[in-house]
C-alpha cells in the first residue's frame, strides 16, 4: 500500500529542523540506507504478544488489593502490608527502569521482552511455594511481588519504542495506546479474577476483631486453597506467554514502517544528558507523574478508602469501581488516539481537556465520599467511569508527546524517564504514610494533582520533531513505498 497525503493530513504547529531529515546522520541507525519502507502484517502478533504480557505483569502486581480482607485474615496481614504489596511495583521500577531503558534502546525488543516475561514467571511461581508458615510465606510473596515489580518498566515504557519500530507514522499513536492501557487492562482483570478465585471472608459470619478476622483451622484451609488456584492461574499464564515470546518475537522488522524508525537515535548516555537538559520534556514527565501515579496510587487501595470514609460496601463493589475506571480508560486512550493519528499536531489540547475533565469528574468523587453529595451506587459507578474514561485516557497522549518533544533521542530512554516520574512520585504515595494516616487524604491528593497538572500542561511548549521528519520526507525527493506484507 502506497502511502498518500491523506495518509496524515495534518498541522504541525512546531516543525522539526532540517538537521533531523535524512540522511540519516546519527552512528547507530538500525537500517543501511533504502528507499523503501515496509509495514508488516506481523506487527500485530507483536502488538498482541506484548499487550498479553503487560495485562499479566499488571494483573499480578494487583492481586492483592481486590482480596486484601481475605489476604489479610490468611497471612496474618495488616493494612501496612497490603500498602506494601502495591508500593513494590513503583519501587522496584525506579530500581531497574535505567537498565530496562538500556536494554530496550540498545538490545532490542526480544532480549527486553525475554528478561520481562522470565522475571514474571520467577516471581510469580516464588509467591505460592508451599511453607506451612505464614511468616514464611509472606517472606516468598514479598520477593515474587519485587521480581515481578523489575519487570515494570518494559509493561510502562516500551509501548512508544514498539510502535515506532513496528507501525507506520498513521497508525502510531493508537498503536501506542493500546500497548500503553494493556498495564492498565490487567489492572481490571485483576479486580475480576481476584473475586472469581477467592470468596471475600467479610460476607461469611466471621467476626472482625481488631481489623482483622481470625479464622480456624478449617476456615483458613479453605481460603488458602483460593488464593493457591488464584496464583496458580496467573504463573501458568505467564509461563505460557513466556515460551510464546522465546519461540518467535523479532526485535524489528526486516525493513523500517517510516523514514524516522529508520533514522538512527543519540548515543543512550548523551540521549539521557539530553533528556535532563530538556526542561520542557521535565516538566511534561512531571505532569505525567503527579496526576497518572496518583491516581492509580489511590485506585489501588480504593477499598480501604471506601472504607476509611465510613462507606460500608464489600470488596465486590470496590473491586467493580477500579475495573470500570480502568477499562473506560482503555477505552478512551484507544479510541482517542485514533483521532489524533488523523489529526496530529493537537496532542496538548487533548491533554488539557482530558485532565481538566479529570479534575472534574475527581471532585464530584470526592463530594459523594464526604456526604455533600448524597451516596449512589450507580452515580458513583458514572463518576469512576469518567475519571478513568478522561485521566486514563491521557497516558498514550503523554507519551507520544513525550518523544515527539525529544526526537531523536530514542524512544526506551524517553518514556522510561516519564513512567520513572509516574513511579517515583506514586511510591512516595504509597510509602511515606503506610498504615499511619489513613487514606481520606489520598483522594483530595488525587484532586488537587488533577487541577495543578491541568495548569501547568499550558506552560509545555508543543514540538513535533519526530512527525515533521516523515512529513517532510513525503514533500522531499525521499518518497518511499509502502507494502503491507
Amino acid at each position: 500500500m502506497r502511502t498518500t497525503d491523506s495518509d496524515s493530513n495534518s498541522l504541525y504547529q512546531n516543525d522539526a529542523d532540517d538537521s533531523l531529515l535524512p540522511p540519516k546522520v546519527f552512528a547507530n541507525s538500525s537500517y543501511s540506507e533504502t528507499d523503501e519502507v515496509k509495514v508488516y502484517k506481523r506487527r500485530w502478533y507483536i502488538l498482541l504478544v506484548y499487550c498479553c504480557n503487560g495485562v499479566l505483569q499488571n494483573a499480578i502486581w494487583n492481586t492483592w488489593g481486590p482480596i486484601e480482607a481475605t489476604a489479610r485474615a490468611v497471612y496474618k496481614w495488616d493494612s501496612y502490608v497490603i500498602d506494601l504489596m502495591a508500593a513494590w511495583g513503583s519501587i522496584t521500577f525506579c530500581i531497574t527502569m535505567i537498565p530496562f531503558a538500556w536494554i530496550m534502546d540498545v538490545k532490542g525488543l526480544r532480549v527486553t521482552m525475554l528478561i520481562a516475561a522470565g522475571l514474571q514467571v520467577v516471581g510469580s511461581v516464588l509467591r505460592f511455594i508451599p511453607t506451612g508458615d505464614a511468616m514464611t510465606s509472606t517472606v516468598l510473596i514479598h520477593f515474587g511481588q519485587i521480581i515481578v515489580g523489575f519487570a515494570g518498566p518494559v509493561g510502562m515504557a516500551a509501548p512508544p519504542l514498539l510502535s515506532s519500530t513496528w507501525f507506520p507514522p498513521y497508525q502510531r499513536t493508537t498503536a501506542t495506546a493500546i500497548l500503553a492501557v494493556a498495564g492498565y487492562v490487567g489492572t481490571a482483570v485483576s479486580f475480576l479474577i481476584g473475586q472469581a478465585f477467592v470468596d471475600d471472608v467479610k460476607d461469611s459470619d466471621i467476626p472482625k476483631i481488631d481489623g482483622n478476622y481470625p479464622l480456624n483451622s478449617t476456615e483458613e484451609d479453605k481460603y488458602q486453597k483460593q488464593i493457591n488456584s488464584l496464583l496458580y492461574f496467573e504463573a501458568a499464564l505467564q509461563l505460557f506467554v513466556f515460551f510464546v515470546i522465546l519461540a518467535y518475537y523479532p526485535s524489528k522488522p526486516p525493513r523500517p514502517p517510516s523514514v524516522s524508525a529508520a533514522t538512527g537515535r543519540v548515543d543512550f548516555k548523551a540521549g539521557a544528558k539530553k533528556l535532563f537538559k530538556n526542561y520542557n520534556f521535565i516538566l511534561l514527565a512531571t505532569i505525567y507523574g503527579a496526576s497518572t501515579g496518583v491516581y492509580g496510587g489511590w485506585c489501588s487501595v480504593l477499598y480501604q478508602n471506601l472504607s476509611d470514609y465510613g462507606i460500608s460496601v464489600d470488596a465486590k463493589f470496590a473491586a467493580w469501581l477500579g475495573f470500570i475506571a480502568v477499562i473506560s480508560g482503555a477505552f478512551s486512550g484507544v479510541l482517542f488516539s485514533s483521532f489524533a493519528d488523523h489529526f496530529s499536531g493537537h496532542l496538548k489540547l487533548f491533554l488539557i481537556v482530558f485532565m481538566g475533565l479529570s479534575f472534574f469528574t475527581t471532585l464530584l468523587i470526592c463530594y459523594i465520599f464526604t456526604g455533600v453529595i448524597a451516596f449512589n451506587n450507580v452515580l458513583v459507578y458514572i463518576m469512576f467511569g469518567l475519571s478513568g474514561f478522561f485521566l486514563n485516557g491521557t497516558i498514550p497522549f503523554f507519551f507520544e508527546l513525550g518523544v515527539e518533544i525529544t526526537y531523536p533521542v530514542a524512544e526506551g530512554i524517553t518514556t522510561g524517564v516519564i513512567t520513572f516520574f509516574n513511579n517515583f512520585l506514586q511510591s512516595i504515595f504509597l510509602v511515606v504514610p503506610l498504615g499511619n494516616l489513613g487514606t481520606k487524604w489520598m483522594l483530595w491528593t488525587t484532586v488537587f494533582t488533577c487541577a495543578i497538572s491541568t495548569i501547568f500542561l499550558l506552560f509545555v511548549k508543543e514540538k513535533y520533531n519526530r512527525s515533521s521528519v516523515d512529513q517532510r520526507s513525503r514533500k522531499s525527493s525521499y518518497t518511499p513505498g509502502v507494502v503491507n506484507s
